[in-house]
């Protein structure tokens, strides 16, 4: 039986209310999304449908036995509440206002709708799609977590339907069970309505200082006081190899100055501009030539990037994966090439993941035996082990280091995943190791080797391939569920997320040599591509024999 919660008084809370008409349409969408659900077929689980893109690179063939509740029309932001408060905090910090947003806005929506108002959310993960219910289910991370923690840290309150049919409203001090397991529930527990999201002030452009060091000692030396201090508006670090390591420290400001301006995101005037990373990989670290000392390489103010291009920087080449997925970095290097691959790119954008339905000659696991797509989180004292476990096992470069402020109540709550206590929470900064690519340490044998880093790192990833057991991960979350009446209601995490069996050892394969051949003609794809040669050279011999 479904747990009862507590009638949440918005009017008395401390979170921002709305105007009478804003509050109405939000409340009649609402209503909406509530008879669909309580018309859903007796025993189906229930899915969200939506119009928005699906991040994920594990299969969704679950979804085809589940009753769909249109959520779609919760699009909109309902209000943003510009007044300070300084009872409304974060780590100590007034927030600068709070946006109350519907699930499924969209971060670029938020941004967009925020941004001409001086404020930004506290944490804006870097791909435009991204929706506010998305990430609060699935968590989300920016370089701007180092101060802020993860998105869903910085919903203050959230509006979740749940499994009785109501939907209810929780925060810390109302219904804290249910706002606690909510975050990073991949949907198993109920639906995000809506939320409040906390927003920071901003400014029109955002300055970057990037340092660049020749060996993993000198930028542990840097890079752990600075997560520590959280000074400054963003920090975050770029491996490019075992001998290329970056420090990225930005702020905010009101003019560029003197600085070059610089549009690598989405707004970028001309779309053949480099991607942000080949721009820091190819104009940055240019500077460095034969500036090699112990200390940091070089440090300077490099450039000043347009606030919503800085936020977005990152999506066009997807990190660096349209690099890895097309396997000619020098192809992606031509501005040409960039330019005409507009389209492509947005296509990437829509399938971000590489989700197999849309590879479709490739399951979860084919993908995983050729590209990499895992974040570790890792305590900061530990960061240094665990780059160089990465270095060693795996050689997938580049990497995104990017830390995350510790929030102790919600790492040690039960149920979740990684199951701490305060005992076992060690240190007040965990850093996200981003690994996106393809390994080029040979013999990689993926099953072994992905199963060996989730025991090696503090925080697996929960989003991409694991291999935990089905058990053991209902044995963590089951009691959560039941708890708040979802069992038979929601599909449960072992249906969200693809987990396999521990079956590491002779099964073990190499990864696919030819994959990409496999990808663009299919599983017979020497008969496929033999052809194509084939019809090729007969019209080479009959253009050579007419033309002589």
């Amino acid at each position: 039986m479904a747990t009862r919660f507590a009638p949440f008084d918005w009017t008395a809370s401390r979170w921002c209310s709305a105007p009478p008409e804003a509050v109405a349409r939000h409340e009649a969408k609402v209503a909406s999304v509530v008879e669909q659900f309580k018309a859903r077929p007796e025993g189906r689980l229930v899915r969200i449908g939506k119009r928005t893109p699906t991040h994920q690179i594990h299969n969704d063939d679950w979804k085809q036995h589940c009753f769909a509740v249109d959520v779609s029309a919760l699009n909109g932001v309902v209000h943003i509440d510009t007044s300070p408060s300084s009872y409304r905090t974060v780590n100590g910090e007034a927030l600068a206002g709070l946006a109350w947003a519907e699930g499924q806005v969209q971060m670029a929506e938020l941004v967009q709708a925020t941004l001409p108002l001086g404020m930004i959310p506290l944490v804006t993960p870097e791909h435009q799609t991204f929706t506010v219910a998305g990430l609060i289910n699935g968590d989300g991370i920016q370089s701007s977590s180092f101060r802020y923690c993860t998105f869903m840290h910085t919903a203050f309150a959230i509006e979740v339907l749940v499994a009785s049919g109501d939907a209810v409203c929780c925060d810390d001090t109302h219904n804290q069970y249910l706002y606690d397991h909510v975050r990073e529930s991949y949907g198993t527990v109920g639906i995000v309505l809506s939320a409040r999201i906390g927003l920071r002030s901003s400014k029109a452009y955002v300055r970057s200082l990037y340092s660049v060091y020749d060996s993993l000692a000198a930028f542990m030396k840097d890079f752990e006081p600075l997560c520590r201090a959280r000074t400054g508006d963003f920090l975050e670090g770029i491996v490019f190899d075992r001998d290329v390591y970056v420090i990225i420290r930005s702020f905010f400001e009101d003019t560029p100055g003197s600085l070059p301006v610089v549009t690598p995101g989405p707004q970028r005037q001309e779309v053949g501009d480099k991607f942000y990373y080949q721009y820091v990989r190819q104009d940055v670290l240019s500077i460095c030539a034969g500036q090699r000392h112990a200390k940091a390489l070089v440090q300077r103010t490099a450039d000043a990037i347009p606030t919503f291009d800085f936020l977005f920087r990152s999506e066009r080449g997807a990190y660096w994966m349209l690099e890895c997925y097309v396997g000619l970095p020098w192809l992606t290097n031509q501005r040409w090439f960039r330019k005409h691959a507009a389209a492509e790119l947005a296509r990437v954008g829509r399938v971000q993941g590489f989700s197999p339905k849309n590879l479709s000659h490739f399951t979860a696991e084919d993908l995983q035996r050729c590209l990499v797509n895992q974040d570790m989180g890792i305590f900061l004292n530990r960061l240094a082990d665990g780059i160089d476990w990465v270095n060693n096992r795996l050689g997938v470069y580049p990497l995104w280091i990017c830390p995350i402020a510790v929030n102790h109540r919600v790492l040690s709550r039960p149920g979740k995943v990684e199951l701490r206590t305060p005992d076992t929470i060690v240190d007040d900064c965990i850093v996200d190791i981003g690994v996106y690519g393809e390994p080029t340490v040979t013999p990689f044998r993926h099953r072994r080797v992905l199963k060996e880093l989730a025991d090696f790192v503090d925080f697996p990833s929960t989003w991409g391939v694991s291999y935990t057991s089905t058990g053991e991960i209902r044995a963590k979350h089951d009691a959560v569920r039941a708890a708040l009446g979802a069992i038979g209601v929601f599909p449960g995490r072992e249906d969200k997320v693809t987990f396999r069996k521990q079956e590491i050892g002779d099964l073990d394969e190499e990864p696919f040599v030819l994959w990409r051949l496999r990808r663009e003609y299919g599983p017979y794809w020497p008969v496929k591509l033999g052809a194509v040669v084939a019809l090729v050279m007969l019209a080479v011999i009959w253009a050579v024999r007419v033309l002589w």
